[in-house]
């Protein structure tokens, strides 16, 4: 059996690999630092189940007509949220029933990775974006065995992890809840590794902590948190760092996301969250400087969610179309970039590599740091963005 035929559109989800019978697919690091699917050969029996429970290879668009909202928690653990707080809501009220929270932490030397969650006090872990490709794990397994117990499930994660989940399991479970997050693409982990040595050496200090969209200093926008076990906090524009630069670029994707099958309004899972960034051309009066979720709910469940936690979030109904005004990968993957052909080369072959890559601060950025906050509402105010 060759299941090399998904090739470079693999999403690296794990399915097959976790569905194998034989246990004859194992995951193995490229040049680059992704993982793609490795089969034995002398152990496979050719039962073609990997391809059944490949989310890529079956992919098919369910043409469902999303219900669009805008979104606000009102609970405090928002501000550790990247904008509206959406998935820490309903991860809280999964738990309150008893149930159990799958999504994306950081170990402790910053691989991002599913984690399993059964108490509000590690839900911090979760919460807050991670800019690079995490690592189901075994969480496909696990997740089936908790929903098999009966416990209330949510799983979190991109879109094709999503998708990977419900192609493994291959039936329906009431007591399954998911949520997709609207994706630009994921780096490699050991990119994003090898940038926090960069930092640890540029600061000589430990990195106890790292967030790419802390709301301390700018709220809700895309600000660098690191701090250190020198006990101090450095913060800086992620555009203006060399690994945000070229992730917000779309430089340093895996392959399988440009030309990614989920990036559109027809969603996979109950909800799909991502930032309203849009919102003051769509509905300016809601806009809040500390974030609002744009939520795409695609199913039955999905609504049976937001009625659990409607005392809890300020909501405005929205359309698709506000939806996508600043949402690009709703209407399509991330472009591809020639740079990409010899972006992770050049990251092996150069000492200097994120020195080099660093973006060089001009007067606008230099005024736009300067700019009071209340100031750089205003005119975000008279612009309409």
């Amino acid at each position: 059996m060759n299941i090399s035929i998904i090739g470079k559109d693999c999403c690296g989800c794990r399915s097959c690999e976790q569905s194998c019978p034989k246990k004859s697919i194992t995951m193995e690091e490229n040049n680059e630092g992704f993982i793609y699917p490795k089969i034995n050969n002398e152990s496979c029996i050719n039962c073609g189940i990997c391809l059944k429970k490949c989310p890529i290879h079956n992919y098919q668009n369910n043409k469902n007509e999303p219900e669009v909202f805008a979104f606000k928690s009102k609970k405090a653990s928002m501000m550790n949220s990247a904008s509206g707080g959406a998935c820490d809501l309903v991860s809280r009220k999964i738990i309150e029933f008893g149930g159990v929270v799958y999504g994306v932490a950081y170990d402790s030397e910053f691989n991002a990775k599913h984690i399993r969650v059964e108490n509000d006090n590690d839900l911090i872990k979760l919460q807050s974006s991670k800019y690079v490709f995490a690592d189901t794990n075994s969480s496909y397994s696990n997740v089936k065995k908790d929903l098999e117990t009966g416990r209330k499930v949510l799983f979190t994660g991109t879109s094709c992890q999503v998708d990977g989940l419900l192609h493994y399991l291959n039936k329906g479970y009431d007591n399954l809840y998911t949520i997709s997050l609207i994706c630009h693409g994921v780096p490699a982990p050991k990119l994003f590794r090898s940038y926090i040595a960069y930092k640890e050496k540029e600061l000589n200090s430990k990195i106890v902590s790292y967030d790419f969209r802390s709301k301390d200093k700018n709220g809700w926008s895309l600000s660098e948190k690191i701090v250190c076990n020198n006990g101090k906090t450095y913060y800086e524009n992620l555009d203006f760092t060399s690994y945000g630069h070229d992730f917000l670029c779309g430089y340093n994707y895996r392959e399988n996301c440009f030309n990614c099958k989920y990036c559109n309004t027809n969603r996979v899972g109950d909800w799909s969250v991502g930032d309203f960034w849009g919102i003051n051309s769509a509905h300016p009066k809601f806009n809040d400087p500390n974030g609002v979720s744009v939520v795409l709910v695609t199913t039955n469940k999905g609504l049976e969610l937001i009625d659990c936690i409607k005392d809890d979030v300020d909501l405005l109904n929205s359309t698709v179309e506000n939806a996508k005004i600043s949402q690009e990968n709703l209407k399509a993957p991330t472009a591809r970039n020639p740079i990409r052909d010899s972006y992770y080369s050049r990251f092996e072959n150069d000492t200097d590599f994120f020195k080099h890559r660093t973006p060089k601060k001009n007067l606008k950025y230099y005024l736009k740091r300067l700019c009071p906050k209340w100031l750089k509402n205003t005119i975000k105010k008279m612009l309409g963005r």
